[in-house]
């Protein structure tokens, strides 16, 4: 991959991230719950792909979901 950033920023991955926002607190969350149930549907087919690495990643504190896939 090319380096960006007049060659400050270099990389070899390139990746999509989904993003949401869930009702807090995380704890009882219906609706974290329910991007979970969202993502376990759809992980094994993103996981099928050549060269997958999904990551998920959920933030307390600003109360992200975030899904992370190349």
């Amino acid at each position: 991959m090319p380096a960006i950033a007049n060659g400050a920023v270099s990389f070899d991955t390139v990746a999509r991230e989904w993003r949401a926002k869930y009702t807090g607190p995380a704890g009882e969350s219906a609706s974290l719950e329910a991007a979970q149930k969202v993502l376990e549907k759809y992980l094994p087919a993103m996981k099928a792909l050549e060269g997958s690495e999904v990551t998920r990643q959920v933030c307390g504190g600003c109360l992200d979901f975030k899904v992370r896939a190349p």
